[in-house]
């Protein structure tokens, strides 16, 4: 599940740095985004990413309009 991370160059235990690298022009600000996010700041699954999930299912509703209802996360993708 992870095979596209891991062909990442790694310079270190993080195999997301190098595209942080690429995709943040302030790279003396990398230590700050470390302690900020307390890890891989793209990490993958589910629960890993379920705080976020369940606030995009809250913004989109609650009088937005956006859904009808609240969607459990579960029932968001296709168990694996």
């Amino acid at each position: 599940m992870t095979a596209a991370k891991d062909l990442a160059p790694r310079q270190d235990a993080r195999p997301w740095r190098p595209a942080l690298h690429a995709a943040w022009p302030w790279p003396a600000e990398l230590g700050q985004i470390d302690a900020t996010f307390g890890g891989d700041p793209w990490p993958y699954g589910v629960e890993a990413n379920r705080p976020t999930l369940e606030a995009l299912v809250r913004y989109t509703g609650g009088g937005r309009s956006l859904i009808k209802a609240p969607i459990p996360i579960d029932e968001l993708f296709v168990p694996v």
